[in-house]
């Protein structure tokens, strides 16, 4: 949700609390947290800066120049970490050692974030957005990035947004997609950042799901596994299960000698999210709003309301007839991909290695659950994957040419590489969800050297741009 009408006061209502199959009551919440009652004690950057409720976090972000705390060596990061975060982020699970608290249950939704969500309507009320104008050098106006967020805002959903609908985002987010992000603006300050992720999570498309192996069984398949990779740590529940795109996701984060997880899917990047909307903020004229953010790769809804993960249950999702209503999942079929691609004449033009073999499983819609098999890539050549290939995102900027090759869908990544300063070759997209929100701004030969999405024309591509190194 990201507007609504300022005199809707009459729907702020925040609904009964689903607690779901959680057994904590209220009684244990503060015994285990201590905190007479103070439903944010123990939790931390999730207000505006100045709002923050933890004095001792408050004077460790302040020490780093207020904000999201920035450090000029990973040293001084990892100093911060140990001594900040090591003592735990989240009051009533310790081992959670994030620099923001991250919500895991729904009990915590209901006495934390609805809660702070109370605070900041009593203590930030909603204002109109005022007519101010455009500003000079805003680069977005009347592009096409511009068009399609309109475009957006005016599907029936958005036009009618109250305290309810975010209520009801927030429980289809919580418990129908994993996890996400409540974010509110107020008076041109980020007031509310609170990232969540249901521990607790169960699918409903586990009993649909099939195994590539002999038998077909969950057994034989991770036994084949393991003849290719390690072994994995793997969910032996597959309702416990979740998807990103065609990816399944199914390992524990934690470490095999403690009994909780130490991490959930989707808290990593949120410090640089949160300084984005800071700065945003602070450079731009933004009006209240209120919003989740998807971390996903792919889309949580599509425009017709269907569901997003059509994959799990056969169904192409370029075909809107086979669009299926909310209660299931749905989402992405992907082309059959040519697998000898790579056995073809080398060209001395590209310096690239493997540095690792995609471990996750894989879902794609008419087939069974697989992987990667290696003995499939043997014939010019063997080719070898090794940790000693890989290069970080921050040296890759030494190279003047940078090959981008997008996985499942559009990559983060693409506005990493933009920063660099080299020159990107962009392998054009095969992908349903193929864009990012700034796509439309990506102008060919100008940013970027497009490339054909089989490579065809890559050493042509290279060839020109070393003719023409002054452009």
């Amino acid at each position: 949700m990201s507007r609504r009408d300022h005199n809707d006061q009459a729907n702020y209502s925040y609904g009964a609390s689903k607690r779901g199959r959680e057994d904590d009551n209220e009684r244990d919440v503060k015994r285990r947290r201590g905190d007479n009652g103070d439903p944010f004690r123990g939790c931390r950057g999730i207000f505006a800066w100045e709002d923050e409720p933890d004095p001792t976090w408050k004077a460790a972000v302040e020490s780093h120049g207020g904000g999201v705390p920035k450090f000029a060596t990973k040293g001084e990061c990892e100093e911060f970490v140990q001594k900040h975060c090591a003592p735990g982020s989240n009051p009533d699970f310790r081992n959670l050692q994030h620099i923001f608290t991250m919500l895991v249950t729904w009990t915590q939704i209901a006495k934390i974030l609805i809660p702070a969500m109370e605070k900041v309507d009593k203590d930030y009320p909603f204002k109109a957005p005022a007519d101010l104008g455009v500003r000079n050098d805003n680069r977005f106006h009347d592009t096409d990035v511009e068009k399609g967020i309109k475009w957006r805002m005016d599907l029936p959903f958005h036009r009618e947004t109250n305290r309810e609908s975010t209520m009801h985002t927030l429980k289809y987010l919580f418990f129908h997609m994993r996890c996400g992000i409540l974010v509110m603006i107020r008076n041109g300050r980020v007031v509310l950042f609170a990232p969540f992720a249901n521990k607790d999570y169960e699918n409903n498309w586990s009993e649909y799901l099939k195994f590539d192996s002999g038998d077909g069984t969950f057994e034989a398949y991770y036994g084949e596994k393991r003849n290719h990779y390690r072994r994995e740590n793997i969910i032996r529940d597959v309702r416990k299960w979740w998807a990103n795109g065609n990816i399944i996701c199914n390992e524990h984060c934690k470490d095999s000698r403690r009994h909780e997880e130490t991490q959930y899917w989707g808290d990593q990047f949120l410090s640089q999210l949160r300084d984005m909307l800071d700065d945003a903020c602070k450079n731009r004229n933004i009006p209240d709003c209120e919003f989740f953010i998807n971390k996903r790769d792919y889309p949580h809804l599509k425009s017709n309301l269907s569901e997003p993960y059509g994959f799990l249950f056969d169904r192409d999702d370029k075909d809107p007839s086979q669009d299926l209503p909310l209660e299931q999942f749905k989402y992405n079929s992907w082309k059959k991909e040519p697998e000898f691609h790579h056995m073809v004449h080398p060209v001395p033009y590209l310096d690239a290695q493997i540095t690792a073999w995609n471990l996750r499983d894989k879902k794609i819609a008419g087939h069974p659950m697989t992987f990667l098999r290696k003995d499939k890539f043997k014939g010019r050549g063997e080719f070898t994957a090794g940790k000693e290939h890989y290069i970080p995102m921050y040296e890759q900027s030494k190279f003047k040419y940078i090959l981008y090759v997008e996985g499942h869908c559009a990559a983060n990544r693409y506005a990493f590489l933009m920063r660099l300063g080299s020159v990107i070759l962009k392998v054009s997209s095969k992908c349903v969800a193929d864009e990012m929100w700034y796509t439309p701004l990506l102008v060919p030969m100008e940013d970027h050297v497009p490339i054909q999405e089989d490579l065809s024309d890559l050493a042509e591509k290279i060839a020109w741009c070393r003719a023409h190194d002054a452009e």
